[in-house]
């Protein structure tokens, strides 16, 4: 067994939310994940659903957007980017300077989601429907 090989807290890290919703220790194990293999877009996108999950939008969105930096084809930091900054332009006050970068940053991943419809035609589908509803 090799101590720094990465793949294991990847799996822990998986095993931990998708069995025991485990945040704490999931984030734990990622942070051990993108320690060993800090250019793996996966580790971040995984931390970003952690902390979206958790409502650290915050946290979600620097995720997200490490992942985006790595992979910017990445259509799942899109797509949670979307949701993530349309949370953050919800809960900031209207006197708050952030709130107009968070309802830009909010059209531009919702814009590039959509940009995939023949790749992930589903997640699209899904984004719609939500913003339908909005």
């Amino acid at each position: 067994i090799d101590p720094d090989d990465p793949r294991p807290y990847k799996y822990l890290a998986i095993c931990h939310v998708h069995s025991n919703y485990q945040y704490k220790t999931a984030l734990e194990a990622l942070k051990n994940y993108t320690d060993r293999q800090p250019q793996d877009d996966f580790g971040y996108n995984f931390m970003g659903y952690i902390y979206y999950r958790k409502k650290a939008y915050t946290k979600a969105a620097d995720a997200f957007e490490k992942a985006l930096s790595l992979n910017p084809d990445n259509c799942y930091a899109h797509f949670y980017l979307t949701y993530t900054y349309a949370w953050l332009y919800d809960q900031t006050l209207k006197l708050d300077p952030r709130r107009k970068s968070y309802k830009a940053s909010f059209r531009h991943h919702a814009a590039q989601t959509r940009s995939y419809q023949m790749q992930h035609p589903l997640r699209v589908r899904m984004l719609n429907t939500w913003l339908s509803k909005s």
